[in-house]
């Protein structure tokens, strides 16, 4: 049986490959959203928690940055211009990919 701290630590994973794997590109913006709003919130637990996990905190500052890859060149494939890395980028690059897909 898994313990809550599984349980939690498996949901960003899959939000996290939820939207690695989305191809549709009107879905994409959504998935990387619902993906970083469970890995912020992972990320949160584990500095307010005293047992965390430098390994865990590891894997989910890299799966940020592997967000940040997937939004930037899926803006590039629609003609949008990238986003930089910016911690709250995502709405602006919603608006962006949206426009680019008019």
């Amino acid at each position: 049986m898994a313990t809550k701290a599984q349980r939690i630590s498996r949901e960003w994973y899959q939000a996290y490959c939820s939207a690695m794997l989305e191809t549709d590109l009107s879905k994409l913006f959504e998935s990387v959203q619902c993906a970083r709003h469970a890995i912020q919130s992972r990320l949160a637990e584990l500095s307010v928690s005293r047992t965390g996990n430098n390994s865990e905190t590891t894997e989910l500052e890299r799966a940020l940055r592997f967000l940040n890859m997937l939004v930037n060149c899926s803006l590039a494939e629609t003609g949008a211009t990238p986003m930089l890395p910016i911690k709250n980028s995502l709405p602006a690059a919603s608006h962006a990919m949206a426009t680019a897909a008019q």
